[in-house]
């Protein structure tokens, strides 16, 4: 697939083999399935916040899906800086980059109001002082590489896993088609079958295993359920969050107060794949609260329990699930 292209791949599944309503196991309609998804997960790890936000196609969407995430301020200012950049003459450059300091950083005047940690909010606004450098379009550079940093470690992944995006992807024809029928209830499965949103996943998890889309987060059958601390990534600015944990089938599914509240099955808001995990915890704070902390390739995850026992239990849980499934 082009580097240049994210909606290049278009897949026809016309032709099909079919006996007694269902399609069987080596049918073309089958193998055009696993093609389209092997394609739609190509398009998903060449795909980066920059190409979305560049590309006409799917920047209405990723703006849609941010908004909803109380986010939209985000691509609006990385569309603002790729146009800024993109500006010849240094005078247009310089009424481009006020522009942009008015629309999302000053406090009076910003419609779209843009989080920076206050050290690099200081170094801009030192920056925005000198006409040189706004018209040299080197102005935005570091608040442009934090936010599209802050963007791919949370809120974009989940946007590629998202209905919005697969939408634009693929076919309406492919979308609606279905690839095979369950004997015994009869319901045909989508060809394209949707994977939820994983924020430690990589490309062979995303092809390997698909998980559970959703949970209720009190009914659900677990190895152990309750309430966590969890701190946010590297490049969070949130901090330590309450959250509803659950253990279940090899994975550390995590919800918001919110989610917890419901016993409908709900998304969980992330989730963590012990086959993932190279090392676990065990951890204190400074004033001596119990943590513990799971290791993976992409990233570490830290989370605070209420008591020591309780950190022990969880810490327990989880190795004995590691090792049930090694």
């Amino acid at each position: 697939m082009p580097e240049d292209a994210l909606s290049d791949v278009t897949i026809s599944s016309d032709n099909t083999t079919e006996k007694n309503g269902s399609y069987r196991r080596g049918s073309l309609r089958n193998h055009s399935a696993m093609v389209m998804q092997a394609a739609l997960n190509s398009a998903r790890a060449k795909a980066s916040v920059q190409r979305i936000v560049n590309d006409s196609k799917f920047y209405p969407s990723f703006l849609a899906f941010c908004s909803k995430e109380w986010c939209g301020e985000n691509p609006r200012f990385l569309k603002a800086v790729g146009e800024y950049k993109a500006v010849i003459s240094a005078e247009e450059k310089n009424g481009v980059a006020i522009k942009i300091f008015a629309d999302f950083f000053d406090e009076k005047t910003a419609q779209h109001p843009v989080s920076l940690p206050a050290a690099k909010l200081h170094r801009l606004i030192g920056l925005y002082e000198q006409k040189s450098v706004r018209a040299s379009g080197a102005l935005y550079d570091e608040a442009f590489s934090t936010i599209e940093r802050e963007l791919s470690l949370d809120v974009f992944p989940r946007y590629l896993n998202s209905e919005g995006y697969e939408s634009i992807f693929l076919k309406p024809k492919d979308r609606t088609t279905s690839s095979s029928t369950n004997r015994r209830g009869g319901k045909k499965k989508p060809v394209c079958e949707p994977i939820s949103a994983c924020t430690s996943f990589d490309s062979s998890s995303m092809v390997k295993r698909v998980i559970q889309d959703r949970l209720s987060p009190s009914k659900c059958n677990a190895a152990m359920k309750g309430w966590l601390e969890k701190r946010g990534g590297r490049y969070s600015f949130s901090g330590w969050k309450r959250r509803w944990c659950v253990l279940r089938q090899g994975f550390l599914f995590y919800f918001t107060p919110h989610q917890s509240m419901t016993d409908e099955a709900v998304k969980p808001q992330g989730q963590i794949a012990l086959r993932e995990v190279t090392k676990i915890l065990k951890t204190r704070l400074s004033d001596g609260t119990p943590c513990f902390a799971l290791v993976t390739a992409p990233r570490r995850y830290d989370f605070k329990a209420c008591s020591l026992c309780d950190r022990d239990g969880w810490v327990k849980a989880l190795k004995k699930m590691m090792t049930a499934r090694a």
